[in-house]
């Protein structure tokens, strides 16, 4: 069920007497946060809109006391009043309350924030702003179950939109091979073991591997024995295996000895001859010295 709003078609919105002396209230505390913040938020953003919605405010009360006060002039001020309050609701309200939400998001003048927010949600609350706000959104939600309704459940929950919720796999693709079209996988060419084994047998009498060994000829045999006979008469000249390794190390260690028993004399210092002082004789050796 929608609420129902206070903004009639025909007048503006009943206010209680409680509620404008509220509004009175507000003004003053708006007139207040002007006077005291002029010279630092002049230049800010929402300062803006806060001397909007204050001015609109006191122009709001005084059309309310005119129409209080004289009932000639009640119908210019009650329509004016409901062109005020239709306004405010489909333009001023957004801007106020996103300027106002603004300086509550900053630390420093929170508190200036939460009294403008406090102020602006009362206004619009006995105004009957906020009730044609939910009664818009429940149409809203009313339209969008209706239309959820008229359609059937299989067409919400059908095979066909399974499928279009499934994963995309691609499109199945045939191959040409030779003009005809190939729908299967490709797993090659089927080659019988008899076709194998003779094309093993074909290949060496063609290309011979070069690993192959070829079979030695008779001349190449006797070269070969002529030249194991001459090697097997020649002397060994070099020892092989471990007795010419021994002889090697005999030899070095034999070295070494040497140059241990010559070390010892080089590396004992040369002595050093002391030199004898001439004693010094007197007049007669001086005399007889040149001889």
């Amino acid at each position: 069920m929608a609420l129902p709003s206070k903004t009639a078609s025909t007048g503006p919105p009943r206010l209680k007497p409680n509620e404008i002396s509220e509004f009175k209230t507000f003004n003053d505390i708006m007139h207040l946060l002007h006077h005291r913040n002029l010279n630092q938020h002049r230049q800010s953003i929402w300062w803006r809109s806060f001397s909007t919605f204050r001015c609109e405010m006191l122009h709001l009360t005084a059309e309310y006391d005119a129409i209080s006060s004289s009932k000639t002039a009640a119908k210019k001020t009650s329509k004016r009043v409901v062109a005020r309050v239709d306004h405010w609701k489909s333009n001023m309200m957004p801007k106020w309350y996103l300027a106002f939400t603004n300086v509550i998001a900053s630390n420093q003048f929170s508190a200036i924030g939460l009294a403008l927010m406090a102020i602006l949600a009362r206004v619009s609350h006995c105004l009957g702003i906020t009730a044609a706000y939910e009664a818009e959104a429940e149409r809203e939600m009313q339209t969008v179950l209706e239309e959820f309704a008229k359609k059937d459940a299989h067409t919400l929950f059908g095979p066909q939109n399974a499928t279009s919720n499934a994963e995309d796999f691609g499109e199945v693709i045939t191959r040409r091979d030779g003009g005809t079209e190939v729908a299967d996988d490709d797993f090659g060419q089927v080659v019988s073991r008899q076709e194998i084994e003779g094309s093993a047998d074909m290949e060496p009498a063609e290309e011979p591997s070069s690993m192959q060994q070829t079979k030695p000829k008779a001349k190449d045999r006797s070269l070969n024995k002529k030249r194991a006979t001459a090697q097997a008469a020649e002397p060994d000249t070099e020892p092989q295996g471990l007795p010419r390794a021994k002889s090697k190390t005999k030899s070095r260690r034999q070295d070494r000895e040497a140059e241990d028993e010559v070390e010892p004399e080089l590396k004992e210092p040369l002595k050093k001859k002391k030199k004898t002082k001439k004693s010094k004789g007197g007049s007669i050796d001086d005399l007889f010295a040149g001889l």
